[in-house]
């Protein structure tokens, strides 16, 4: 009698998914004894693990705004567009008292 594999056989996508951290626990569990028994598919996954956590902290380093630099543009637009509303308010006041005045160009 054969040993025959009691689970599905592990596809790549799931390997993927596994790399991802996206597998559910057991077939977490089944890839990672699959991994176990095959060093060739072990060494595959190691390297895309590795590529996976290199990306992610080069992109973790990356120079951008930070949360007080863009809290302090929102600011700044803010008021910007605050100045805006009231000065075209005070642009409708004048263009009515100078209707109701009478003066004409």
């Amino acid at each position: 009698m054969t040993n025959t594999p009691t689970t599905d056989p592990i596809t790549d996508d799931e390997l993927t998914a596994y790399v991802d951290g996206e597998l559910a626990i057991m077939r977490r569990l089944e890839v990672e004894a699959h991994l176990s028994q095959h060093p060739d598919v072990a060494a595959r996954v190691m390297a895309e693990l590795h590529d996976r956590d290199a990306l992610r902290e080069a992109f973790a380093r990356c120079p951008g705004p930070g949360p007080e630099r863009n809290r302090e543009a929102a600011r700044q637009l803010d008021r910007a567009l605050a100045l805006g509303r009231v000065a075209d308010k005070l642009r409708r006041a004048a263009a009515v008292v100078i209707r109701l005045s009478g003066f004409e160009c």
